[in-house]
């Protein structure tokens, strides 16, 4: 009996050894986790081009007026902390056939598992990672505007064509979004990886009643042209 029990013991023992080592061995082959950071690529020497059209509307006079020019955005420097990567973009514009000018200083950072841009004096909360569709945050948790402002990802790895460039992974982000009688205010992201934002369109502005058109405001859409 007490050899049966010495058995056991050992059969348990030797079991007990070799599931750990299993355990450790499965471990040890696991690929780390990929949060898709490509997504928001911020790697000094990137350079994106834009071309952007914008209507403003006018309700003091009931015009609109037509709005076309490049927006270039150069990451020019790291200045990254710890875990905090951070990156400064320059900002350039161009209308027509002029030159690049200098326009203002764009940082953005990921950090933990978000991805925040500083614009304009603003800190948003642009994306979270993992991406995944249905996911949703508050765009504004580090400004003072609308505490309302809900963001969510409606499309994860989606294939898609932009200036005949065939993009084979983006993702949508609809940001802070308000429709109703007299008001329109939607803004919508889209981001491809290892490229970064790759179009973004904005409407903000009045309407009358009985008529979807604004009144007063602006539509705006900026679309990647090029990217390096």
């Amino acid at each position: 009996m007490f050899k049966a029990l010495s058995n056991l013991k050992t059969s348990a023992s030797v079991a007990l050894i070799i599931s750990a080592f299993c355990a450790c061995k499965k471990n040890e082959t696991l690929p780390p986790l990929d949060l898709n950071f490509a997504y928001y690529p911020l790697e000094v020497g990137r350079v994106n081009i834009y071309e952007v059209d914008s209507i403003h509307y006018s309700g003091f006079n009931n015009s609109k007026t037509n709005y076309s020019f490049q927006l270039k955005d150069s990451v020019v420097n790291d200045i990254s902390e710890g875990d905090r990567k951070t990156a400064v973009i320059h900002r350039f514009k161009k209308t027509g056939n002029g030159s690049w000018t200098f326009q203002k200083v764009i940082s953005r950072t990921v950090t933990g598992q978000r991805a925040e841009e500083f614009i304009d004096n603003v800190r948003f909360v642009r994306l979270v990672f993992p991406p995944e569709a249905g996911t949703y945050w508050k765009g504004n948790t580090y400004n003072t505007l609308s505490e309302y402002a809900v963001f969510s990802i409606a499309d994860v790895d989606k294939k898609l064509e932009i200036n005949s460039m065939v993009l084979d992974s983006t993702l949508t982000v609809e940001e802070e979004q308000e429709n109703n009688l007299i008001r329109q205010y939607y803004s919508t992201a889209i981001y491809a990886k290892n490229i970064g934002l790759v179009q973004r369109s904005e409407v903000n502005g009045e309407t009358e009643i009985t008529e979807t058109e604004l009144r007063d405001g602006y539509r705006y859409t900026m679309t990647l042209k090029s990217y390096k």
